[in-house]
């Protein structure tokens, strides 16, 4: 069980990462930074 969710947490860390560069190469984050 304890294998499942350190599996689990380190996904969810990858596709934050990924998630979190994409909206920066597409300018998205800064956009929403500005509007802010």
């Amino acid at each position: 069980m304890g294998i499942v969710i350190i599996t689990l947490v380190s996904l969810s860390v990858m596709y934050g990462l990924t998630f979190l560069s994409y909206l920066s190469e597409s300018k998205v984050l800064d956009e929403l930074v500005s509007e802010n």
